[in-house]
């Protein structure tokens, strides 16, 4: 059988204080649950809720013609544990976002065949929410 806290025991579980954790029950962003007027929780669900607020890993597309840039780019960025495709020459891109779920776009704006406004009007009008960062290639 589950254990069910309190919510001074939640508290103390999360090491929050309890207007913290009241704000997170007014905000209904902890899952929790009332026994007459008092809130409830079980060590179980607050784990889940733990885990899920985890940052998650990116799936990162890089559009750079310059393969030190792209390569610099990609250390940085799997340093944090997300998925990097890199393109060095320019591309259709067409098939690419309709087969993988990217999460972010890194585009050099000097982008050659097909350009960069290409590329990026091909990535809005695939994905018109996905978050692109120009990046200007001064040599």
């Amino acid at each position: 059988m589950e254990q069910v806290l309190t919510l001074e025991e939640a508290a103390q579980y999360l090491k929050v204080a309890k207007p913290t954790l009241y704000r997170l029950l007014e905000d209904g962003k902890i899952p929790a649950f009332k026994v007459g007027n008092q809130w409830r929780f079980t060590r179980e669900l607050i784990d889940k809720w733990l885990w899920d607020q985890l940052p998650k890993k990116k799936n990162v597309l890089i559009l750079n013609d310059d393969e030190s840039v792209s390569t610099e780019l990609k250390r940085v960025i799997s340093t944090e544990g997300h998925d990097i495709v890199t393109f060095t020459v320019g591309r259709e891109i067409d098939g690419l976002l309709d087969n993988t779920a990217f999460d972010i776009v890194f585009l050099d704006l000097t982008f050659p065949d097909p350009g960069s406004l290409d590329s990026l009007r091909e990535i809005k009008k695939h994905r018109g929410d996905l978050p692109v960062v120009i990046i200007v290639d001064v040599k």
